[in-house]
C-alpha cells in the first residue's frame, strides 16, 4: 500500500484562508482603512495591477484576488472591464 496524504484540499483551503487574512491585514494597514470595502476604486485598481504583475508571488496573487472579489461584492462593482 502506498502513502496517501488524505484530504489535501482542506489543507489548501486553510492555507488560502490564512494568506487572505494576512494580506487583508497588510492592505488595510497600508491604506489606513478599517475594512477592504473602505478602499477606493483607485486603491483596489492598484492592488489588482500588482496582483497581475510579475513581481507578485502566485499565492499572494490568489489572496489579493480574494480581496478584490470581496471589495467588488460589497461595492457592486462586479462588472469591471479593467480588472
Amino acid at each position: 500500500m502506498s502513502y496517501n496524504p488524505g484530504k489535501v484540499s482542506k489543507l489548501l483551503d486553510m492555507l488560502e484562508g490564512t494568506a487572505t487574512e494576512w494580506m487583508e491585514t497588510q492592505v488595510t494597514e497600508f491604506y489606513s482603512v478599517d475594512e477592504i470595502e473602505d478602499l477606493s476604486e483607485e486603491q483596489i485598481q492598484e492592488i489588482s495591477e500588482y496582483k497581475e504583475s510579475d513581481d507578485c508571488d502566485p499565492f499572494i496573487s490568489l489572496a489579493l484576488g480574494n480581496l478584490v472579489n470581496s471589495w467588488e461584492m460589497h461595492n457592486d462593482e462586479g462588472n469591471w472591464d479593467s480588472i
